[in-house]
């Protein structure tokens, strides 16, 4: 075996030489190997390549918790500035004004500050993202099961976009009246089921809730649905789990029913939270599970693959590498280890 007598610097520490390294990195065994080369691989896109869905799972949990959080904290001062103010306190109506403000300005900003994870009735979707749920009137299961033969065309986006035709049948199924619909929509990316109560809802990504909303139509053959042009239909959103944007304060009767409102989303709130503190807890203890063991073994092995990965890798691996040892000193190892 051939070992250069040129000396090269290492990717890790500054002024140190390979030659004992390179020896070890040539005359590693097989199994040894494997272990390099899965480390080089694992290295060269930086420590921050790891496990990039759990991280972002668990990224998304944490951000709707902090949301939810910050709701229940306004909407338990909402509470209580709506009870101070039908109790006769003059000076409560101000600060449930600007709490409702407050509170308005932050459900707004829900789909940006949960990650995407919570959709308006609050339920967490994370890794995927949020959607929203809507109906449309006459594509109900009651319409579609009755009535002779007819073909429906759908549309939604722009103008002189392609229609999407759906054939709908006297006697059809719910289960396959969901599954033509949402044949028929996926081009548009909305989705079709049968919800617990029973009815027909469609859903679509919410950043796409707006073209949905605005350009949805339909063309019929005459019996459920006018022929000739298309005609708009109406979608109507389900309500949001803090439907801040229609309570009113001005009255005594609109203050409470915004209290009444206010206790409903507060139950939603809670119930989301524990879902939230659920799947946080779930991808906290995946990502837990995929740590190696920290055993005296797997220490040597990581060091022998670590060093001997700086020797024999490219540059990238060495570029990854110098990422991750960046500020790792002597003292900051040292603290570590004297606090285990």
């Amino acid at each position: 075996m051939q070992v250069s007598s040129t000396l090269q610097p290492t990717a890790v520490g500054a002024g140190r030489t390979t030659s004992a390294s390179a020896v070890r990195a040539t005359s590693v065994a097989p199994a040894a190997r494997v272990q390099v080369e899965a480390a080089g691989s694992a290295l060269s896109g930086g420590l921050r390549g790891w496990l990039p869905e759990l991280n972002r799972s668990v990224a998304q949990a944490q951000q709707s918790r902090e949301f939810l959080d910050g709701v229940a904290g306004q909407l338990q001062s909402l509470k209580a500035g709506l009870s101070a103010s039908l109790a006769g306190r003059s000076a409560a109506g101000t600060r449930v004004e600007d709490t409702l403000s407050a509170l308005e300005s932050t459900w707004a900003d829900r789909p940006a500050a949960s990650g995407g994870a919570l959709d308006p009735q609050l339920r967490y979707t994370g890794p995927a993202t949020a959607s929203r749920r809507f109906t449309v009137r006459g594509l109900d299961f009651p319409s579609l099961q009755q009535g002779d033969r007819e073909t429906l065309a759908l549309s939604v986006g722009p103008a002189g976009q392609r229609p999407m035709p759906v054939v709908i049948e006297p006697g059809l199924s719910e289960r396959a009246i969901v599954q033509r619909l949402g044949q028929a929509l996926s081009p548009a990316r909305v989705s079709v089921q049968r919800d617990d109560e029973g009815q027909l809802t469609f859903a679509v990504p919410e950043d796409q809730w707006p073209a949905v909303r605005d350009t949805l139509a339909v063309k019929g053959g005459g019996k459920r649905f006018p022929t000739g042009q298309f005609h708009r239909i109406r979608a109507e959103p389900e309500a949001d789990a803090v439907p801040v944007a229609g309570w009113k304060t001005g009255t005594v009767d609109e203050r409470k029913a915004t209290l009444q409102g206010v206790l409903g989303s507060l139950d939603r709130v809670r119930d989301a939270q524990s879902a939230v503190g659920r799947a946080l807890a779930n991808a906290s203890a995946a990502v837990e599970a995929t740590r190696p063991a920290q055993g005296a073994a797997w220490a040597a092995t990581a060091a022998e693959a670590f060093e001997a990965a700086g020797a024999d890798g490219g540059y990238a691996t060495r570029a990854a590498l110098v990422s991750a040892v960046d500020g790792l000193n002597r003292p900051r190892v040292q603290s570590v280890l004297r606090a285990r």
